[in-house]
């Protein structure tokens, strides 16, 4: 009759396969959740841009800025978040990105065809910690309705 041996822990070759299959799963998993992250910060900044343009909806309903003539068919407006947030359009936003709020020359250029239609094309940019401006969370300001994770710019 053979002794039985105690046996109360792992192998060396049994530690290092769980090892390598941790490292393996980390290595996956984090680009993974740096993704995520980044695209519900950029899906923040899609609704802060679409804020500012339901504020200036309501700005130019109510107090009928001045428009002037871009092209034939086109008036333009242009406002600067601090036109919206001084009025009462529009609470201080905060950056997603940096969590400072955006800077005060972040702006809205409302464009007014003759057929009455709008189209509302905003420009957030950043606002560094000592209070100068940053960069430009989008390449161009177009129309906020068609803004896509793929316009925004992610530089802090």
């Amino acid at each position: 009759m053979g002794i039985l041996k105690n046996q109360k822990g792992l192998t060396l070759i049994e530690l290092l396969t769980t090892i390598v299959i941790l490292g393996i799963i980390f290595a996956i998993a984090i680009p993974v959740v740096g993704n995520i992250i980044d695209n519900a910060k950029k899906d923040a900044i899609i609704a802060s841009a679409k804020q500012v343009a339901a504020a200036a909806k309501q700005y130019i309903a109510t107090e009928n800025p001045k428009f002037e003539v871009a092209w034939p068919t086109v008036q333009k407006c242009q406002l600067n978040l601090d036109d919206l947030t001084s009025a009462g359009y529009l609470d201080k936003l905060i950056s997603p990105s940096n969590k400072n709020p955006y800077h005060s020359t972040s702006y809205i250029t409302i464009y007014k065809y003759n057929d009455g239609r709008y189209v509302y094309c905003v420009q957030l940019i950043s606002s560094r910690s000592n209070g100068t401006s940053g960069y430009r969370y989008f390449a161009t300001a177009k129309n906020v309705d068609t803004y896509t994770r793929d316009d925004v710019l992610l530089k802090e």
